[in-house]
């Protein structure tokens, strides 16, 4: 089967965002992901690491992402942690 792309919320492409995670629970296993762009935080769930091989995400995490439909929002999947070089 092959993979499923979502259009981004904002600009109707499919296309891979990112972020840092602002927030991560590790209890009830969510948190949210702040855009590069300014556009808002994604909701994101750890169903959606471990289809990426994550185990967890830590707060400050320089991550890419892309967006699938929620109910009426979008949350983050394909989540992966990105290697960013200090600027």
């Amino acid at each position: 089967a092959g993979r499923v792309a979502f259009p981004n919320k904002h600009t109707g492409k499919n296309m891979r965002k990112t972020g840092y995670v602002r927030r991560w629970c590790p209890e009830r296993g969510f948190g949210l992901i702040l855009n590069d762009d300014g556009t808002g935080e994604e909701f994101v769930h750890f169903s959606s690491l471990a289809a990426t091989g994550l185990q967890e995400l830590r707060p400050g995490m320089d991550v890419s992402f892309e967006l699938a439909p929620r109910g009426a929002r979008f949350h983050a999947v394909n989540v992966r942690v990105l290697d960013r070089a200090p600027e």
